[in-house]
């Protein structure tokens, strides 16, 4: 029988839900200029853990405004902050960028398998992880997962994992870059190749810096392009062994990044010159958009949930992120990416 101290003690429904995450985003925007170092999406981010931890699971809030914050207005924001970008100026960082993120998409799909596999991970939960890690955290894991058939427990599992790193990555990084006296295009260019998940890796970026955070909105985009082939794999290797039941077609169109297009085409626009006074607007109107999709970052990451992980998922996911963040700056600083 359920215990009356099991029951949430504070449920908020849609509108109330909606109203808390504004009024955390307008907070963080007050707080974090009067803090030296700290810029409103990291308070952001520490005002949404807060609210839903300090209280444990007592606290539930409607789904459905995360959910839209995370899958809708990100890609929205993201394509807004074409507008602010300069193909020309970025070219050369973004083709240097291609060729180690390449490198690091192998090396944490490797890790996450081998190593995954020796600690006692059964395949697929060793190929969430690897692909959560590797390319765009979440969006990955939930691209792939109907493809290898994995459990809701797997995906589960695998999504917090994700989720945890993608924290620690979001208040580490900050301080590292700072210690190690990163520039901004350094440091956004690390952002976007080692941190996971794209609202996380975009935010990471713009918490050293706005010029950090447009490139690693770049970087990350680039990177997500990399899930189209290596699901066209997961769906070769599932057909083979299934005899031809994966709907390959189906499963890379759905897939497909098209927020990346819009992304495209007003970073395009705004490099001919054709956006004007309007393009810097729909830039800071973005980066405004992302500090409420952080406090939503915040607010789905239960610690309750994160010490649930089991200490092989937990390894390997760990060495994955560790060996993919620490190759990826070692590039970016010697091959002079900025």
């Amino acid at each position: 029988m359920t215990s009356t101290l099991d029951k949430p003690v504070l449920k908020l429904d849609l509108i109330p839900t909606a109203l808390l995450v504004l009024a955390l985003g307008v907070a963080a925007q007050f707080i974090g200029p009067l803090i030296n170092g700290i810029n409103g999406v990291v308070v952001a981010l520490i005002l949404g853990l807060l609210v839903v931890n300090v209280g444990g699971d007592r606290i539930e809030l409607d789904d459905q405004v995360p959910t839209f914050l995370l899958k809708r207005a990100l890609k929205f924001a993201v394509i807004l902050l074409g507008a602010g970008i300069d193909l020309g100026s970025i070219a050369d960082v973004g083709l240097k960028a291609v060729g180690i993120t390449a490198v690091a998409v192998v090396m944490a799909m490797s890790i996450s398998w081998f190593l995954g596999r020796s600690l006692g991970l059964v395949n697929r939960s060793a190929i969430l992880i690897g692909v959560g890690t590797a390319i765009c955290g979440a969006s990955a894991i939930a691209a792939v997962a109907p493809v290898l058939k994995a459990k809701k427990e797997e995906v589960g599992l695998a999504l917090a994992t994700v989720f945890s790193f993608n924290a620690i990555a979001l208040l580490a990084y900050p301080l590292i870059g700072a210690a190690l006296g990163l520039t901004q295009v350094e440091f956004g260019s690390w952002a976007g190749i080692g941190v996971h998940d794209t609202a996380s890796a975009v935010a990471t970026g713009f918490a050293f810096g706005p010029e950090a955070g447009e490139f690693a909105t770049l970087v990350k985009l680039e990177r997500t392009l990399f899930l189209l082939p290596l699901l066209a794999i997961a769906v070769a290797v599932v057909r083979r062994e299934d005899g031809g039941e994966a709907d390959g077609g189906s499963t890379l169109r759905d897939n497909f990044p098209w927020f990346i297009v819009g992304f495209a085409v007003l970073a395009t626009a705004n490099t001919l010159g054709w956006l004007g006074d309007i393009g810097g607007f729909l830039n800071d109107a973005a980066k405004l958009i992302i500090v409420f999709v952080v406090v939503a970052v915040g607010l789905t990451l239960r610690l309750s949930k994160v010490a649930s992980i089991g200490k092989p998922l937990f390894y390997t996911g760990f060495a994955a992120s560790l060996a993919v963040g620490a190759f990826a700056l070692a590039a970016i600083v010697g091959l002079g990416v900025g």
